[in-house]
């Protein structure tokens, strides 16, 4: 029943035209508020650590890449970087 009521409040969110990175993460600080399993301190310490991997930082820049935002070297470089 948790799952329904959290993804109606995500729904919410997007119809109010909230960006979904920000829904799901006030989605995901409720739920940590309303279970009460995770302290609440233990949110910015989830979130740094998320964005502290190659991969999700990887996926932006080839992204801006393919967009014909990156710069000339980046293009360049980035099929012999992996």
């Amino acid at each position: 029943m948790e799952g329904f009521i959290l993804f109606g409040i995500l729904l919410l969110f997007l119809f109010l035209r909230v960006p979904i990175a920000f829904a799901s993460g006030l989605v995901a600080l409720i739920y940590m508020l309303w279970s009460g399993l995770l302290p609440v301190e233990y949110a910015p310490l989830a979130a740094f650590q998320g964005l502290d991997s190659f991969t999700v930082l990887a996926v932006p820049l080839l992204h801006l890449c393919r967009a014909g935002h990156g710069s000339r070297w980046y293009c360049q470089v980035s099929p012999w970087a992996g």
